[in-house]
């Protein structure tokens, strides 16, 4: 069986996984969500959070709801890799961060901060999903 990230990235890339794969990716990710939302919800009533890290908790816990009470379908929405589109996206998406991981190993020819730098090198799904999200908002735009 395949790793999770595997799967994941197999699917973003219109692939059809096996169902038993997709019965567990499920089932970690179930996992991994209920972890983090109950170690987030832990810190929401500690003293020394201000009132942005709440608001950020609000939102990652109205995010979850949604999430959980939608149509995954719909949810994902402009994210579907079965969309006409999407797949070219994603590659333009793929060769940009893989573009960034190259060029940005020299540290001083980037100009960027050693902490911006490992931010970028070691981005996450997340994080390609960010990057993916504001190229599909501006070609959007575009048009």
């Amino acid at each position: 069986m395949r790793s999770l990230n595997d799967i994941i990235e197999a699917v973003k890339d219109g692939e059809k996984p096996d169902y038993d794969e997709l019965r567990y990716a499920l089932l970690v990710l179930d996992f991994i969500g209920t972890m983090t939302q109950s170690m987030v919800l832990g810190l929401y009533g500690k003293d020394n959070l201000n009132g942005f890290d709440k608001l950020k908790i609000d939102n990652n816990y109205k995010m979850r709801q949604k999430a959980f009470s939608t149509d995954p379908k719909h949810y994902i929405g402009s994210f579907d890799p079965d969309l006409p589109g999407y797949q070219e996206d994603r590659a333009r998406s793929q060769r940009i961060f893989n573009g960034l991981r190259r060029n940005l190993s020299p540290l001083d020819r980037a100009g960027l901060s050693d902490k911006a730098i490992g931010a970028l090198l070691n981005l996450s799904d997340e994080g390609r999903f960010a990057i993916d999200f504001i190229l599909r908002h501006m070609a959007d735009n575009k048009e």
